[in-house]
């Protein structure tokens, strides 16, 4: 089984948010929370249902929620 992460989906106006919620949850997504005031709508899911949703009309982009993102100590590597 795939690794479950929390993302946020960035949406544009070419479609109703909760037609492009539909349509993520449809890719397997569960959704977390959608945020209509400001476009955005927050799902779980592995990196596969993101390839898969980034072809969804109205998905501008999806990134890692604040949870999912790993600062490492001063001078490391590995940012993010």
């Amino acid at each position: 089984m795939s690794d479950q992460k929390t993302y946020i989906v960035l949406t544009s106006e070419d479609e109703p948010i909760h037609d492009i919620s539909k349509k993520l949850k449809s890719t397997g997504f569960s959704i977390d929370s959608t945020l209509d005031a400001i476009g955005q709508i927050i799902v779980t899911g592995d990196e596969k249902m993101k390839k898969a949703a980034m072809k969804i009309k109205g998905v501008k982009s999806i990134h890692a929620s604040a949870d999912d993102i790993n600062i490492g100590p001063p001078d490391s590597e590995t940012t993010w």
